[in-house]
């Protein structure tokens, strides 16, 4: 009975081997795939990494020139500012200029004013003083006329 037992254990043995070895091949094939799964997947995120990459370097060159584009702004809108506010200080030292001239030119005005004023008086009493030697000279002409006729 014991034979027969150890007979029949040796016999589940056997089974079980060559159902073990008849599983290997599949086991195999399958490990197979699945090592071919892992290597299309690598090659897969190995070319998705590499875009990535390149997207990266894209968008880094993108943001570098967008930054030297802002500088460039921020630059001329300095350089603005600077060329505002000169030209806001030569406006108002034009507008400075153009209030003294004007000032000047009120004053200049009155001047005038003045100076024809004293030229009108001056002239006046010239011609005043001319008439009465005038009226004199004549008087005088007049009275030697007279008195060399009547002489």
């Amino acid at each position: 009975h014991k034979a027969e037992t150890r007979i029949n254990e040796v016999a589940q043995a056997q089974q079980a081997i060559q159902t073990e070895t008849q599983t290997w091949p599949d086991l195999y094939a399958a490990m197979k795939g699945i090592a071919d799964s892992v290597v299309v997947a690598k090659t897969e995120i190995d070319q998705t990494k590499s875009v990535i990459a390149s997207k990266e370097a894209e968008t880094s060159q993108i943001v570098q020139e967008m930054k030297k584009m802002m500088e460039g702004v921020t630059t001329m809108n300095k350089k603005n500012e600077m060329e505002n506010a000169q030209i806001k200080q030569d406006m108002r030292k034009m507008m400075e200029e153009m209030t003294t001239m004007s000032t000047r030119q009120e004053v200049a005005k009155i001047k005038v004013k003045e100076v024809t004023a004293q030229g009108e008086e001056r002239t006046g009493m010239a011609m005043r003083a001319f008439e009465t030697r005038l009226q004199e000279t004549t008087s005088q002409i007049a009275v030697k006329i007279d008195s060399h006729d009547t002489g």
